[in-house]
């Protein structure tokens, strides 16, 4: 290999070494192993943007590679000097390759890409090396000189069968590194593989010493998209708070210069049109190629988003309709920041394109969100007009009221005083709240403006759908031509006619408004017929909301009738429609919720019946005003779970502060009757005879002839030592002369009465009542009366098992369950370990927790030790999780105890 030429350029040593692993690094076998898969003579490329871990995946495969040769170059601009490149080739095989560091006087000729017998010695040198070698080029996008990338192409050729070689750079390489120009089997590690997973970040983060809940580390993996220098600085930013006790917000992180700095340089590594598109892209944050080709105002971005794709800028996902391409969220943020502080009109006149395109195509969500992002009232008020409806009935209420609130304030001229479609769909998202005050304001406003007989039906039909909501709402029966239309719809339902198959959502939900009112009415069985054929309507429309609130009064059905697995079951489907499109869940996601938490409840699950309670609270919370039955249900549904999982007195307080915080003469009996008859139980079970007969008394008004009731009075008479009058009183349920509203009491109709005969001595009718309750509770599938029964039951199904026929599994699972729930016990803290407690969902650092209880940092430290001993936990989030669902912990203040 002895050229008579000008021997070879001066290159830094580092160049040509393989660079050091940092302590504690994430490695990524399922990377390696791709590599490990390069043929013999064959090549493998590693393409990804910047800040990806190229370089570091290189380092540390080369690592693992025992016996074989490294040989690496780190490619800069500079090596596009044919002689500098290929000195520093010649370096890094002498230094890879022990066996030719005798030849350091070899030259490089003056044109060495052009010289095929030169090229070929150097890839013969590859093939000397005793364990084989690996060639890699790290950077290769910095290569730009035709004659090196033609050389270079030479050398990947003609590797011996004992090398292979690996190429990374930013973008994936072009002629002649093609896979057809070099002739070669190419493996390829992409963009998208080099993204980290939710477990190598996972590892990351534990490397770093931290502990992060999965909620955190699922939101910081939606913020960076699995980029390492996002996620790395994420780590970075965690550690900064070690001490205080936070787990940080990951969208301060997102925001952070430093990530915008590693994003800013991605992009200027973009050619000028890839990073104007990108910029125009930004707006959206997912679009179609047709919707780019608008946002650019030209034709051909197919060909771009190509480009920007396998440059991991932008993602491809494939959809029903098509295909939809976004900008990665870290370079989305960047871009979308530089756009609206360089060019805000630009900015602005994007969102109106992007507003007006997805209201042709009948997209109601993205095009009011992208009116509101345009800023331009002209642009959100003639959206409205094409879009709300449909909106409100796809369950987007909160871009409703968002785009309604953008709109100028009411003036005097009456220009937005005067649009009474508006404040109509302002009555209907208000109502849809609860509002029913500004509701009724804005109902007005609508009728004052708008005709009495609108020639757009839906108009007309929302009219008539908002004031018979109102009605609804407020309890004030119907009068004139609505009122009277909606009970001749009621009356033919029940004579037994077909109901009308709605042909439209906005028909759909008016049609299971009725059923609603008639559920009201005690008229399940008319009810379920309207709710099920607006359902089949909301399905055919793919209306997601619609159908969830179907599902959901079917779901109410089914409780009435007993059918508690219809219910379960129908509830779930409700929540997966009101979840559906990633729309923020509103009320029928509550009620749905509730109706989960009564299931899991009656199967004494009241770990899952505290979740359900606590997510529906959570939900008709932004209901405000709004969904009063169902706060009340799931604030009484978790005192229910509280009292049962030991923390008797706190359940009771909180079930007595559900009905104080509500007009219960405003909600449906049934709603009243279940609640009261819960608090009846625990208040006794607690020696507050007051309490319990305060229960009885709502539970009265509501259902007078109910056998609740006597259940209730049986159970007062027993506790006061009196079971001959218990057993007059409780004697029409016995014998079904006062039906059971609810259905499952009829198992604690049964249970009492086991009870007075086991006072009675008599045995073997005991045994018959209990046998009774057995029945009822395998055809309901109900547990919670049995679980919840007194000792006594307890006795007598633990001596029976193995007599108990078909219903032997049952009394095998309650028997279980009550074992399960007698040692619920509630950790016992101290007043000022409370105090702590209550300040650790805050977020509060542990300085500030200690300023704010004026104590040292110490004595917090000390403090937060014992509660984290107490309730067996390591870590903040746990404790929190723990403390509420032993009910130390108040989740929701309109409930508080």
């Amino acid at each position: 290999m002895q050229h008579d030429v000008p021997r070879r350029s001066r290159v830094p040593r580092l160049k040509t070494t393989v660079p050091a692993l940092a302590p504690n690094l994430v490695v990524r076998e399922r990377l390696s192993t791709v590599l490990d898969r390069v043929p013999p003579a064959g090549v493998g490329w590693v393409c990804a943007p910047a800040g990806t871990g190229k370089t570091t995946l290189l380092s540390q495969w080369c690592a693992g590679r025992d016996g074989a040769a490294a040989v690496w170059v780190s490619l800069d601009a500079d090596d596009n000097d044919q002689r500098r490149f290929w000195s520093a080739l010649l370096q890094a095989v002498e230094a890879g390759v022990p066996s030719l560091r005798e030849h350091r006087g070899l030259s490089v000729p003056a044109r060495p890409s052009d010289d095929p017998t030169f090229v070929a010695e150097i890839a013969a040198a590859l093939g000397t090396a005793p364990g084989g070698a690996v060639l890699v080029l790290d950077d290769v996008h910095e290569l730009t000189n035709r004659a090196t990338l033609h050389g270079l192409a030479g050398l990947l050729r003609g590797l011996p069968p004992t090398a292979r070689a690996v190429v990374s750079g930013r973008v994936v390489p072009g002629a002649p590194l093609t896979r057809s120009g070099l002739g070669v089997t190419v493996t390829e590690v992409s963009a998208e593989d080099m993204r980290f997973t939710a477990g190598e970040a996972a590892q990351l983060l534990a490397g770093a010493e931290l502990d992060v809940s999965a909620a955190t580390l699922s939101e910081l993996m939606r913020g960076t998209e699995g980029w390492a220098a996002g996620l790395r600085h994420a780590a970075s930013e965690l550690a900064a708070h070690v001490g205080d006790g936070r787990d940080t917000v990951p969208a301060a992180v997102r925001a952070s210069p430093v990530i915008g700095q590693l994003a800013g340089e991605v992009l200027s590594t973009l050619g000028e049109q890839e990073r104007e598109l990108v910029a125009t892209l930004s707006v959206c944050d997912e679009v179609s190629p047709e919707l780019a080709a608008a946002l650019a105002g030209r034709r051909g971005t197919g060909a771009r988003l190509a480009a920007l794709e396998r440059g991991s800028v932008v993602a491809r996902r494939r959809v029903p309709d098509g295909t939809r391409y976004c900008v990665r969220a870290p370079f989305r943020d960047h871009a979308r920041a530089a756009l609206h502080r360089r060019d805000p009109e630009r900015a602005a006149r994007l969102a109106e394109v992007a507003a007006e395109w997805y209201a042709e195509r009948g997209e109601p969500a993205p095009a009011l969100a992208h009116a509101c992002a345009s800023g331009r009232s002209g642009t959100i008020r003639a959206v409205l007009h094409r879009c709300a409806v449909a909106a409100v009935l796809a369950g987007e209420h909160d871009l409703v009221r968002r785009a309604l609130a953008a709109l100028p304030a009411e003036t005097a001229d009456g220009d937005a005083d005067g649009d009474g479609t508006l404040h109509l769909v302002s009555a209907f998202v208000r109502v849809e709240a609860g509002e029913v005050e500004l509701a009724e304001l804005d109902l007005a406003r609508a009728a004052a403006l708008l005709p009495d007989t609108d020639t757009d039906i839906d108009i007309d039909t929302l009219r008539r759908l908002v004031g018979t909501r109102i009605r609804l709402l407020t309890g004030r029966s119907g009068d004139g031509e609505e009122a009277g239309d909606g009970e001749a719809g009621d009356e033919e339902v029940a004579g037994g006619a077909a109901p009308v198959v709605p042909s439209s959502p906005l028909e759909a939900m008016a049609l299971l408004q009725r059923a609603d009112r008639l559920l009201c009415r005690d008229r399940s069985a008319e009810a379920g017929a309207l709710a099920g054929s607006a359902l089949r309507a909301a399905r055919a429309a793919r209306s997601d909301y619609v159908a969830a609130r179907c599902l959901t009064t079917l779901g109410g059905v089914a409780a009435l009738h007993g059918d508690f697995r219809s219910m379960t079951e129908l509830a779930s489907h409700a929540v997966a429609a009101d979840a559906a499109g990633g729309r923020v869940q509103g009320t029928a996601g509550a009620d749905a919720h509730v109706l989960l938490g009564y299931g899991a409840l009656l199967r004494a699950d009241t770990l899952r019946c505290l979740r359900h309670a606590d997510t529906a609270l959570r939900l008709a919370e932004r209901n405000r005003a709004g969904a009063q039955g169902t706060r009340f249900i799931a604030a009484t549904l978790r005192g229910a779970a509280e009292f049962e999982r030991g923390e008797r007195m706190r359940g009771l307080r909180r079930v007595r502060a559900a009905h104080e915080a509500v007009d219960t003469g405003r909600l449906p009996g049934v709603v009243v009757l279940l609640c009261g008859f819960l608090e009846h139980r625990f208040a006794l079970e607690l020696h507050r005879p007051d309490v319990a007969v305060r229960a009885r008394e709502r539970c009265q008004a509501v259902a007078p002839g109910s056998g609740e009731v006597a259940v209730m009075l049986a159970r007062e008479q027993l506790a006061s030592g009196r079971p001959g009058r218990a057993a007059r009183v409780l004697a029409p349920a016995v014998s079904d002369d006062r039906p059971m509203v609810l259905r499952w009491p009829t198992v604690c109709c049964a249970v009492v009465d086991a009870e007075i005969q086991r006072w009675a001595d008599r045995s073997l009718d005991a045994e018959r009542a209990l046998a009774r309750a057995m029945e009822h509770a395998r055809s309901q599938n109900v547990l919670y009366p049995l679980v919840a029964a007194p000792p006594v039951i307890g006795d007598m199904l633990s001596g029976d098992l193995g007599r108990f026929g078909a219903c032997e599994p049952l009394a095998r699972r309650v028997v279980v369950a009550r074992r399960v729930a007698a040692p619920h016990t509630v950790p016992t803290l101290t007043e000022r370990e409370r105090a702590v407690l209550s300040l650790l969902p805050t977020g509060r650092s542990l300085d500030e927790i200690a300023d704010d209880l004026t104590v040292s940092l110490n004595t917090v430290k000390t403090h937060t030790r014992a509660i984290y001993l107490k309730l067996g936990v390591t870590k903040r989030a746990d404790a929190v999780d723990v403390a509420r669902a032993h009910g130390l912990l108040d989740v929701h203040p309109t409930f508080a105890r």
